[in-house]
């Protein structure tokens, strides 16, 4: 299964156009449309263009499921859930006028009952699946980032001599174990060039230590809103058993604790440019320490919002205490 984003670029509803609809349908897409409203009662369709015809197999597809392109007699069927193994050779991409760089989701044949056989083992891309991959994508990374600061404190302290070449900092080690040994002072340069590094250090030390006391005990819990969907998903850890994953939702953002709505306040007033990157996924996450963390929509596909809040174990009972989902 490719990327979501991926998939919403070339099936989203709104990268597909309609400017079919001004032509006459050809028969063969006409007799498809037929056979696909007889199994599913409420399927849509739109003309992409003169030979094409664009379907929604039910309401709960977030994009266009399949697309079938009507051609020098063939059928070239395009669908969400389609993963090639082999490429299509170079004869049949010719004839039925497919680019190399758009294979992937494409299934050719000569026959319609092929078509529909594909049609309907298509799996369409659901909220629930959105849901589900972008918690996939994103929770890692958001429990990293309530680490942050403990983890860019630890990489500091591994850090603290890394401008010295490594012959300085044997000369400099062993100058401060011969000085010890021998009851006399360090000599000045090394005294001075270790004094600055450690400085330099507890400068930098300091800011982080102040967002590491801020994260101590705090809880992360997720928030994910889904394109044209108004509820707001929340995912935590229930601590009260064996840290089992929950998913709820409220359908009033307003509905949340104060701390969740106001930390949420801060990471988009602040927005992503201005936070520290973590992680290395496709979620291209961005961290506020102690506050909370960001994921970029663009990259999870068919989401409108995918953030979460460090927030205090009292405020997690009161999310905990909310409807189910």
């Amino acid at each position: 299964m490719y990327e979501f984003r991926v998939i919403q670029k070339q099936f989203g509803f709104d990268n597909v156009s309609s400017v079919g609809e001004y032509h006459e349908e050809p028969e063969a897409l006409a007799t498809i449309r037929k056979r696909v409203k007889r199994k599913y009662t409420f399927a849509k369709f739109a003309r992409p263009s003169h030979n094409s015809l664009a379907i929604q197999l039910t309401p709960n597809s977030m994009c266009w499921d399949v697309i079938v392109k009507f051609q020098s007699e063939g059928y070239i069927v395009n669908t969400v859930s389609t993963t090639r193994d082999r490429d299509i050779s170079y004869d049949d991409r010719m004839r039925y006028g497919v680019a190399y760089g758009d294979t992937k989701f494409v299934n050719i044949t000569t026959n319609i009952n092929r078509v529909m056989k594909i049609i309907n083992e298509t799996r369409s891309i659901t909220g629930e699946r959105v849901l589900e991959r972008a918690m996939q994508q994103s929770l890692v990374n958001f429990d990293k980032g309530l680490r942050h600061a403990q983890n860019k404190l630890s990489e500091l302290q591994s850090r603290v001599f890394y401008g010295f070449r490594d012959e300085s900092r044997n000369e400099m080690l062993l100058e401060y174990c011969l000085a010890t040994m021998e009851q006399r002072p360090v000599r000045g340069d090394v005294r001075n060039d270790v004094e600055g590094a450690v400085r330099d250090y507890l400068e930098k030390k300091k800011d982080l230590g102040e967002s590491i006391t801020a994260s101590e005990g705090l809880q992360v819990l997720s928030l994910f809103k889904i394109e044209g969907n108004d509820k707001v998903f929340f995912h935590y850890r229930d601590t009260t058993a064996g840290e089992m994953q929950r998913i709820k939702h409220v359908d009033d953002v307003n509905k949340l604790p104060d701390e969740i709505l106001a930390k949420a306040a801060v990471l988009q007033a602040t927005g992503r440019e201005a936070m520290e990157s973590v992680g290395y996924s496709y979620s291209e996450c961005r961290v506020l320490s102690s506050i909370g963390a960001v994921s970029d929509c663009s990259n999870l596909g068919f989401m409108d919002t995918a953030m979460c809040v460090y927030v205090n174990p009292e405020t997690m009972a009161e999310g905990e205490a909310l409807v189910g989902y």
